[in-house]
């Protein structure tokens, strides 16, 4: 039996977003995941004990806008979320000749069936590999992430064992620490290992849209959509992001970086600490004022340019889509003619 990996778990937004083009290129694919993973792990993890030897059988949504000849664009979600979050950017991306394939992720509802996709780093990982692997894609020239989506972005570059990755654009990435999102903290925790067990999954559905406001979380979700972004940065290893956002600089990885000054899940120091790992100071950000217009030019030869937007929130990419657009085409173009550095 498959399980089928939709778009209903979809964070609601603000902005409006042009489907035209993400609708006539959604598609189905059948494929199996997580399978090694899952054989490793019932040695050393009793939770995985009874997991599938062949792992798990799932039916994949997503967006795919294309010619295997042109360069491609792997796009990756936050949790809760789905690829229709780049629905923009598939759309303009498509028109230039760019390959675009954004998959969704699995949501609870898988957790809940199968008991054993606990939505860790690694998981998602083996997802992507497993579904890339399943639509005859070995190579990558720019993986797009956005939100929680970047554990899983920084880990497949950095492997390039079975897929290859050029460069890497973070949108608005969840943080290499705790985030304002995660908190407080020992309520959230607590929460992701109750939610984990049928009983308390059902009493929690009944209570959450009380408690949670008591215990001062700030995700305003359903209680799936706000357990699953939870259990999603609870499994994130987000320690590791530190020493990817190092490797990046160090390696001189082309990479677009982009955030907003309000993001009302993740604190402001919070992305200017991973620009700093990064290698970029304040004085080299590309700035952007409340109405979108460019109120500081960076003049920087790093490999990586960063975005900052005034008052853009959590999706700054698709409120200020035809900005963004345009600064991941520039480095798409400059992946493609071999180069580490870009500009607009």
């Amino acid at each position: 039996m498959f399980s089928t990996v939709s778009s209903r778990s979809f964070t609601n937004i603000s902005e409006p977003i042009d489907s035209k083009t993400y609708h006539n290129n959604v598609k189905k694919i059948q494929i199996e995941t997580c399978g090694e993973l899952y054989k490793k792990w019932k040695k050393t993890k009793r939770i995985y004990r009874n997991a599938p030897e062949n792992g798990l059988k799932l039916i994949v949504e997503y967006a795919d806008s294309g010619d295997k000849q042109r360069p491609t664009v792997l796009c990756i979600h936050g949790s809760p979320g789905s690829c229709q979050v780049f629905a923009s950017l598939i759309n303009y991306l498509s028109a230039k000749n760019f390959r675009v394939i954004a998959p969704n992720l699995p949501d609870y509802s898988l957790t809940e069936k199968f008991n054993f996709f606990r939505h860790t780093s690694d998981e998602k990982t083996e997802f992507l590999k497993d579904f890339l692997k399943a639509i005859d894609v070995n190579e990558i020239d720019l993986v797009v992430s956005h939100s929680s989506g970047v554990y899983p972005a920084v880990r497949l570059w950095h492997d390039q064992t079975t897929i290859k990755v050029k460069a890497l654009a973070l949108l608005n990435p969840a943080g290499h620490r705790r985030i304002r999102g995660m908190r407080p903290a020992s309520f959230v925790d607590l929460s992701v290992h109750i939610y984990l067990n049928p009983i308390g999954r059902w009493i929690y559905r009944k209570i959450a849209h009380k408690l949670m406001p008591l215990a001062g979380v700030i995700v305003k979700s359903t209680p799936d959509n706000a357990l699953l972004a939870a259990t999603t940065m609870y499994h994130a290893d987000i320690q590791k992001l530190a020493y990817y956002l190092n490797e990046i600089k160090e390696k001189q990885i082309p990479c677009l970086y982009v955030f907003s000054n309000n993001d009302k899940l993740i604190e402001e120091f919070i992305f200017l600490e991973m620009a700093e790992l990064l290698g970029l100071k304040e004085s080299e950000f590309n700035e952007f004022g409340e109405n979108g217009n460019m109120v500081q030019k960076a003049i920087s030869n790093s490999n990586v340019i960063v975005l900052r937007f005034n008052s853009a929130g959590h999706y700054a990419f698709i409120k200020y889509a035809h900005i963004v657009n345009e600064w991941i085409e520039a480095l798409l173009h400059s992946i493609c003619n071999g180069k580490q550095t870009f500009n607009k």
